[in-house]
């Protein structure tokens, strides 16, 4: 049995409350793991050409809502 299978099998034994509680935690754990993951590319600079071209774009216009911004985007 692989891990996943066990932890998998391990779930399957929760009451509804611990089920609950695992997914807050696990909720929690995705937020915390990609906002180090936003942090780290903003200090390495990943994200400028993104900044400068919504600033260069929006400049004394309407702005696009960011998921469509994102869409187009392509990250070096």
């Amino acid at each position: 049995m692989t891990k996943i299978e066990e932890i998998e099998a391990a779930i399957a034994e929760l009451t509804p409350e611990e089920f609950e509680k695992l997914g807050e935690w696990i909720d929690r754990r995705r937020e915390t793991d990609f906002d180090r993951k936003i942090e780290a590319d903003a200090r390495s600079g990943r994200l400028d050409s993104l900044h400068q071209r919504l600033e260069t774009e929006n400049r004394g216009e309407a702005g696009i809502p960011l998921d469509e911004f994102l869409r187009q985007s392509k990250l070096p």
